[in-house]
This record gives C-alpha cells, structure tokens and sequence, in this order.
C-alpha cells in the first residue's frame, strides 16, 4: 500500500516536470460537428406513434370503465317511478317460468357488472379532513402504547445505570 502511494506520487511529479521539459501545453480540444442519424428520426417518430396508440386505448379503456358504472341519480328517479306505477300493477300474482338452476347460473355471471360504485371527489376538502382524524386517532394510539414501553425502558435503563 505504501509502495503504491509512493509510485503515485512520483509518477505525478516526474510526469509534470516532464511536460514541462518539452514545453508541453494543452490545448482546446476540437470536437467534430455532429451529424444527425436518419435512425434517429425514424426512432422518434415510432415513439410519437406508438403514445399516440397508447393515449387512444388509455381513452377507449376510460369510455368501456365508465359505461359500468350506475348513475345514482338516475336510478333513484327510475325507483320513483315505480313506485307510483306500483298502484297500477295486476292484482294476480306473477310466477316465473324460468327453471332456478338457470337462473342461478345467470346470476353469478353477470354479478360483476352488478356491482354499484360510488366515485368520490378527491378534491372534497371534507374526505382530507377526514383522513386527518383517522391518522391524527392512529398516532394517538400507537404513542399510548409506545410511551409505555418507553418509560419501562427507561426505568431499567435508570436502574441498570444505578448499579
């Protein structure tokens, strides 16, 4: 390690006093004048091409999603609606012709479409409030406990210092 250090040392001295010998001056280098690739356009061109399929499918996918989604609105004016007609309704008691099996099966594949989510704004100070009770509830929690555990620890720290 030593022997290398020495080394270094010398050779940053003699190679300096070398240059110097020789009347040695560094120069600015030239850089040659960059070309631009015929590859590299093409390149940038399939990129603007393929964001643009991306942003397309992000669109279409975002259409198909929304189209899943029940209008709650609507659905509360669509069951007002049959409430009124309720008093226009047949007297005689309906019975279905379909076998149960059936429609057990068609139940179970089309559940998921079933499925009534509710969007919330993110923007809604309201829900931010909120979170900040639940996290503000969680940190109290979690402080009771570990104050516990704290203070034991420090009692036996306390005590062990004593001895």
């Amino acid at each position: 390690m030593v022997m290398e250090n020495q080394c270094a040392m010398f050779h940053a001295l003699f190679s300096g006093r070398s240059l110097k010998n020789i009347s040695f001056s560094w120069k600015r280098p030239a850089y040659p004048a960059e070309e631009q690739d015929d590859e590299t356009v093409v390149e940038d061109d399939a990129e603007l091409t393929l964001n643009k399929i991306e942003d397309e499918n992000c669109k279409e996918d975002s259409d198909n999603d929304e189209e899943h989604f029940i209008d709650l609105n609507v659905l509360t004016a669509q069951n007002h609606k049959m409430n009124t007609a309720e008093s226009s309704k047949p007297e005689e008691i309906l019975e279905s012709k379909t076998d149960a099996a059936e429609w057990y099966l068609e139940v179970e594949r089309v559940l998921p479409q079933l499925k009534v989510t509710v969007r919330t704004d993110n923007k809604d100070w309201r829900i931010h409030v909120d979170q900040m009770h639940q996290n503000k509830d969680g940190i109290e929690t979690s402080f009771k406990e570990t104050k516990g555990i704290l203070d034991k620890l420090q009692n036996e720290m306390a005590r062990h210092g004593e001895s």
